[in-house]
């Protein structure tokens, strides 16, 4: 996923959040299901660690399997547009959200995935090229 605008509980800023805890809206960057991905659906941080989704993103076949993808986010004011490949994925504007969260770190983010051995995660390939990030006028 792609940390955008987000914030770290450092300060002890959210008492619901542990310590260190990345919170905020995320990009989401996965091959999730035979049926699509939900790869550039918006989702924010929750206090109990998972995403909680922030619009009704239908998985896609933009995003292609064992391939380069492009990623494009768009974030101006309370508005966030995302697009996988070229094509547009989601549209956010909320207001709630932009107040919150009016600007933040951007956080490149790998989760681990399920083993099939007991007690063990492993995180699929992940690289990225090309990150580039220009203000918007």
């Amino acid at each position: 996923a792609v940390q955008i605008r987000s914030r770290a509980n450092t300060e002890g800023d959210d008492s619901t959040l542990t310590p260190g805890t990345v919170h905020g809206p995320q990009v989401k960057i996965a091959y999730t299901r035979d049926t699509g991905s939900e790869s550039g659906c918006i989702f924010l941080n929750s206090t109990n660690g998972r995403p909680v989704p922030l619009t009704r993103c239908e998985p896609h076949s933009n995003f292609q399997k064992r391939s380069w993808n492009s990623i494009r986010i768009v974030a101006k004011g309370p508005r966030i547009q995302t697009f996988v490949n070229g094509k547009k994925v989601d549209d956010l504007t909320d207001e709630e959200v932009f107040e919150k969260y009016p600007s933040g770190f951007i956080g490149l983010q790998v989760c681990p995935t399920p083993s099939t051995l007991p007690n063990e995660v492993t995180s699929p390939l992940i690289m990225w090229r090309n990150l580039r990030i220009k203000p918007i006028q």
